[in-house]
């Protein structure tokens, strides 16, 4: 298999970062539905009731944890647009080669058995590979990768 360069941009940052959105985003929805229902509640026992109290410091917390990670992402998100991150992954018979360069400069390098993936994920333009549920390798897809990871073994989950 070819060398496959993959700049990592944009885009490839909001694939990645979506489901993550998305939990977040519950996590703070779910605090706001909580502080709504807790205030009703708390309408009808009377604030004085330690359950009503416990209920809307718990669902505060999960509106600031949730809302402080979405932020925290969208601040890491704009950082990442402006460095530049490009991936050389050589594609060999038993692992994959990666090298990653920021502003030029090498900045990692990693070499992973294809058994040490746990999945892959295809969207239009690039296939992810999770070597654990947290990070991915980005690769730009090119004719005949998703068959040859298939052929080596790595599953296939949907994004």
């Amino acid at each position: 298999m070819d060398k496959i360069v993959t700049e990592v941009n944009r885009k490839v940052n909001m694939e990645l970062a979506l489901k993550t959105f998305i939990t977040y985003g519950v996590f703070a929805l779910v605090g706001i539905i909580g502080i709504v229902a807790g205030a009703l509640f708390g309408r009808v026992l009377g604030y004085n009731n330690f359950s009503v109290v416990v209920i809307l410091v718990a669902c505060s917390a999960l509106v600031v944890m949730g809302g402080g990670l979405v932020a925290y992402l969208i601040v890491r998100m704009k950082k990442t647009e402006t460095e530049s991150i490009v991936i050389e992954a050589e594609l060999g018979e038993e692992s994959i080669h990666a090298v990653s360069y920021k502003k030029g400069e090498k900045t990692n390098e990693s070499t992973t058995l294809y058994s040490e993936y746990l999945f892959y994920r295809e969207t239009k333009d690039y296939v992810y590979l999770f070597p654990n549920k947290v990070t991915a390798l980005p690769l730009k897809k090119i004719d005949g990768l998703v068959d040859f990871l298939k052929g080596k073994g790595v599953k296939r989950t949907r994004i």
